[in-house]
């Protein structure tokens, strides 16, 4: 016999669940299904599903991005213009565990 697939499952889940009864449960349980399935998938499956859900969730915002943007194109900007030397590795990272208090 072969294992129910998550749309038998939901289905038979469906039906034992009075409808008066607890829809929020059922759509716990149907989500939890639904995760132990994608659990099979490979890892690029499962990342570019991880991306679709995160997107439903919320869309990027197009004003945060072009400010990230603008961010990274004046860094890079001021990297290149040789205004300010920069700091050596070593002494970054010093100084990023000494502000995290590692």
């Amino acid at each position: 016999m072969r294992p129910p697939t998550a749309e038998r499952a939901i289905a038979d889940e469906a039906k034992a669940v009075h409808p008066s009864g607890l829809r929020y449960d059922l759509r716990m349980k149907i989500a939890a299904k639904l995760y132990e399935e994608a659990l099979h998938l490979d890892e690029t499956e499962r990342a570019a599903l991880a991306l679709k859900l995160l997107d439903s969730v919320s869309q990027p915002d197009t004003l945060d991005e072009a400010a990230w943007i603008a961010e990274i194109e004046r860094r890079a900007r001021r990297a290149l213009s040789s205004e300010e030397p920069g700091s050596d590795l070593d002494e970054a990272l010093d100084r990023i565990e000494r502000d995290l208090g590692l």
